[in-house]
């Protein structure tokens, strides 16, 4: 499918082979189409902390790489605008959520001493997803376009599910074994695994008491 703008209101769809269509969109359209993803990510932020609080960092991260795909499906076969927007706003949506769900699971699972290593490495990964974008924007077939792009995010579905959970996670719903299990896993075995989970327990329970005391100060606040 190829992408093509014109200046007036008028939109012809006609086909350039036999499976794909060609779009042309008004230069509103493509605005649209732009900025759909800025929209899409600032919904896709809001909710993700709750959500990988409820359901755990890795599955959270996990599972958004599907709508990442939808997304770049979309984008490719969709036969109309709206198919476009769709797809844009998805892929925002689940860019805004990455962005929210990376950096605790990368604390959770750092050294202290590689913590802002690893922290600043989702900055470049970022900016370095973006200037692929534009290196592989240079194809001119929007469906190969989208072929390229959701390889990364069926790549990562793939390689992030032999990673473990967070181990600050499932101490804190209580599963101690699999918590010692995956903070050996991150941190090696060379470390002091003993002190580093009672130092993780401790870490746990302060997180808890702040959380309960808030609870309670906020209906006071409200007073």
């Amino acid at each position: 499918m190829t992408i093509t703008t014109e200046t007036h209101l008028d939109r012809v769809a006609e086909a350039t082979n036999g499976t794909h269509p060609k779009l042309m969109l008004t230069s509103s359209e493509v605005s649209w189409v732009a900025s759909l993803l800025c929209l899409g990510a600032l919904w896709g932020a809001v909710p993700t902390g709750l959500i990988s609080e409820h359901f755990g960092r890795k599955k959270t991260l996990l599972y958004l790489a599907l709508p990442l795909v939808v997304s770049w499906i979309l984008a490719s076969s969709s036969p109309n605008v709206y198919g476009l927007y769709v797809g844009r706003f998805v892929g925002g949506v689940t860019v805004g959520a990455f962005s929210v769900g990376i950096p605790p699971y990368i604390e959770n699972i750092a050294e202290k001493h590689l913590l802002l290593t690893l922290a600043n490495f989702y900055h470049v990964n970022f900016a370095c997803g973006v200037l692929f974008g534009y290196i592989i924007g240079m194809v001119q077939s929007t469906s190969w376009l989208c072929i390229l792009c959701v390889s990364i995010p069926v790549a990562f579905f793939i390689a992030f599910i032999f990673l473990l959970e967070s181990p600050t996670y499932l101490v804190s719903q209580g599963i101690y074994s699999e918590g010692k299990a995956a903070l050996r896993y991150f941190i090696g075995i060379d470390n002091d695994i003993k002190s580093e989970m009672k130092s993780l327990k401790e870490y746990v329970l302060t997180i808890v008491k702040l959380e309960s005391l808030s609870r309670h100060c906020l209906p006071l606040g409200l007073l």
